[in-house]
């Protein structure tokens, strides 16, 4: 994984592409899903890094999206 990792931000690199790459930590699979907890070993809803999911796809959007008013 980290390969590819490297590899993806090469590519986005040489492209001259403006992007961002968040990386939670420590939470398993399916994170933001709490119906999801702990049905299978590596899944499992993880309250704070759902909320910071969602807050930072609310400010891309609130940036890259024009406002409907």
């Amino acid at each position: 994984m980290p390969e590819q990792r490297r590899a993806f931000e090469a590519e986005m690199h040489a492209a001259g592409v403006a992007w961002q790459m968040h990386l939670y930590g420590g939470v398993g699979h399916s994170f933001t899903d709490p119906s999801h907890d702990g049905l299978r070993p590596g899944i499992r809803y993880d309250r704070r890094s759902d909320e910071r999911s969602w807050k930072a796809m609310i400010d891309l959007f609130e940036e890259v999206l024009p406002a409907s008013r």
